[in-house]
């Protein structure tokens, strides 16, 4: 669902994805937003919400129990964690390649793949083959 609503956003808001990986509990995007018209605090917006809504509702619909660790003291459900994350601003270079490389190798790192290509969500099967993921991924320009 998370790789879903990136490529919807993707496609309405115009900006680059350079890389990316959902995790089981955490994401990483590597993005080129489409300033002045579209922020990232607003494309991230356009990215979360959707994903925990549909997140949220399908548990609703199982009676999943992992809502029970997701209300917050006023009985809320919250599917994303509390803060920002970790934003920084990357422009080009070595720098460029060395995030991305971080964030496709992060399930080999976990132990849950052998090669960042055999985990189905993330930038790097379709980066090694063109079209294979739900994401489209814009080349780097270093």
């Amino acid at each position: 669902m998370f790789a879903e609503c990136l490529e919807a956003a993707r496609c309405e808001c115009g900006f680059k994805v350079l890389a990316w990986v959902a995790m089981p509990e955490h994401v990483h995007l590597l993005i080129v937003p489409d300033l002045p018209n579209h922020p990232v605090p607003q494309l991230l917006r356009r990215i979360k919400e959707p994903t925990a809504r549909r997140m949220l509702s399908l548990w609703r619909e199982r009676d999943d129990p992992v809502l029970a660790e997701l209300i917050d003291i006023r009985g809320r459900s919250h599917f994303w964690q509390r803060g920002g994350g970790y934003d920084r601003n990357i422009f080009a270079g070595p720098e460029l390649v060395e995030k991305a490389r971080y964030i496709e190798e992060n399930p080999v790192r976990r132990g849950l793949v052998d090669v960042p290509t055999a985990w189905a969500w993330s930038s790097a099967r379709c980066r090694e083959d063109e079209g294979a993921g739900i994401v489209s991924v814009d080349p780097m320009e270093c």
